[in-house]
This record gives C-alpha cells, sequence and structure tokens, in this order.
C-alpha cells in the first residue's frame, strides 16, 4: 500500500512494513507502528543513522524506546553511506530490522509499570525496586542499578511478576 503511514488505519491482522522514511518523522512513525497494541510482525526501515543507533542502543535512554526494544527485536543491519542517494543528505542511513518477539500481550501492564519505575530511578539499585529473590530469577543481579539493566531483562522480570496480580492500567498513550 502507498500511503502515508501516519493517516492510515493500521491493519488489524499480522502487517510488515517496508519504507524509507523521512528522518524527521521517524519517532512519529515507530511510535505510531511499536506503542500501542499494534499487529506488527516485521519491518525493514531506512532510518537516520543516528536515530538507528539511539533506538537499537542496548539500554535505551529514554522510556518509549525501552518499551519497544522490550517488545520487539530491533536491529541496525547496515549503514547506508549517503552517497547512495541522489540528491545525497547530510548524513548517513542504516537499515532497522524490527521484528516482533514472544513477549506476551497479558504482561504489558506489567512491563510498563516495571520500565516506568526503572526509568524513574535510573541509579537506584535493582534491589530497593523490586523483590531480591524476582531478580535473580531472571538473571539481574539485586545491587545492579536500574539504568544498566536491559529493556529485555526487564521484560524477564515483568513476564515473571505478572501472574496473578493486579497491575495498573496502560497510559492512554500506550494502550491506544
Amino acid at each position: 500500500m502507498h500511503a502515508d503511514v501516519r493517516d492510515i488505519p493500521l491493519p488489524r491482522r499480522r502487517f510488515h512494513l517496508v519504507a524509507n522514511i523521512p528522518y524527521a518523522l521517524s519517532t512519529t512513525i515507530l511510535r505510531r507502528v511499536l506503542t500501542g497494541h499494534t499487529t506488527l510482525h516485521r519491518a525493514a526501515l531506512l532510518v537516520e543513522w543516528g536515530f538507528a543507533k539511539r533506538v537499537c542502543a542496548s539500554v535505551p535512554s529514554r522510556l518509549e524506546q525501552a518499551w519497544w526494544a522490550a517488545r520487539f527485536d530491533l536491529e541496525l543491519v547496515s549503514r547506508v553511506g549517503a552517497r547512495h542517494f541522489s540528491p545525497p543528505p547530510r548524513v548517513d542511513s542504516a537499515h532497522l530490522a524490527i521484528r516482533r518477539n514472544d513477549f506476551p500481550r497479558s504482561a504489558e501492564r506489567a512491563l510498563w509499570t516495571v520500565l516506568s519505575t526503572a526509568y524513574r530511578h535510573p541509579t537506584a539499585p535493582a534491589q530497593l525496586l523490586f523483590d531480591r529473590r524476582a531478580l535473580r530469577h531472571v538473571g539481574i543481579q539485586p545491587a545492579e542499578p536500574a539504568r544498566t539493566v536491559t529493556p529485555q531483562r526487564w521484560a524477564r522480570l515483568a513476564r515473571h511478576l505478572s501472574p496473578g496480580r493486579a497491575w495498573p492500567a496502560l497510559p492512554k498513550r500506550i494502550r491506544d
């Protein structure tokens, strides 16, 4: 489908996205396809190099990017030099591959709570934020500062903690 991803309704069933997205809209577009209850399965995107490096950081600096990384595998596949475009942009590009991982939708409330807590207290040792036994169970050292734990490890904790507990609702901006 050739259309503006900011305006069209996203498919309700599993879909793939292949696009060379405008650099200025990268965050907007990723937010649209990765944040809510999306059915995105895979994507191959051409994005600005610096943006791809930030999004694919092992420990993202922003909560929203950690949310994406916990639910999707984000891979910086390759650098694409500006010289490969006509006219050439001022910066290099990157091939960004995105694949949905197997994180259960039923644990998303727990995941959001865990991530928001960790990102609200980045210098706190994990043991001050969460149960020490649960941390050890998923391979997080209790004394480890929250800012050093990858989103994938926080996702393991959320998956471990989610059954049988009532979790706060997802914020509207994440839910919709």
